[in-house]
């Protein structure tokens, strides 16, 4: 059974390297890395942690590859090129709507990925923005077949107490527990964000 999780962290207190981390571990200890997925709710917000990422990699940027893919960069009928690469990017940062076509038109190379333990895990970052655009922007409901891919999904962020993030990804279909039989790991007493870091 996956355990899907959130993370609850101020803005600027390492969200990120919840993503960075593994595949740095992961490449250092000669473990395979595969791919990671990380959704953004906005399109500007791709470049920024494109680069930010590669930054962060430094002299492994070589060894460790960061891509993106808007929405038009996904054709309906065709599944992106670097989805069918054996040489698949470390990571893979999405838009929102990038991210819910890649859902509803090649869920099957996803869950081929995952199957193949390939696709390890699937990051969804500002997940409040989902309760502020849940009626102007209808991609978020595209959001519900994430369970479906078959790998872990870790929703973050920085402002969204722990008993609504629950609700939500039980929105979103991501088997979880209730707050008593789910493990919380507190980071800090004082976490403005709730009880804890994940589920």
């Amino acid at each position: 059974v996956l355990r899907h999780s959130y993370v609850g962290l101020p803005c600027g207190h390492g969200k990120s390297m919840s993503w960075m981390v593994p595949i740095v571990a992961s490449f250092l200890a000669g473990r395979h890395v595969g791919l990671r997925i990380v959704v953004l709710p906005y399109n500007f917000l791709l470049g920024h942690m494109v680069d930010r990422a590669r930054s962060q990699l430094g002299v492994l940027h070589d060894r460790l590859t960061v891509e993106f893919l808007s929405s038009g960069d996904i054709d309906d009928a065709v599944v992106p090129s670097i989805l069918m690469d054996h040489d698949l990017p470390s990571l893979l940062f999405l838009n929102l709507d990038g991210a819910v076509k890649l859902l509803q038109k090649h869920m099957d190379r996803l869950q081929k990925l995952a199957k193949d333990n390939l696709l390890k895990t699937i990051y969804v970052d500002e997940i409040q923005q989902f309760l502020c655009e849940y009626s102007l922007r209808t991609p978020y409901q595209g959001l519900r077949e994430l369970g479906r891919v078959g790998v872990q999904v870790l929703c973050l962020s920085g402002s969204l107490p722990t008993s609504m993030a629950m609700q939500l990804m039980a929105y979103f279909r991501l088997r979880i527990g209730t707050l008593q039989e789910s493990t919380v790991d507190v980071i800090d007493g004082l976490d403005p964000v709730g009880t804890g870091f994940s589920l």
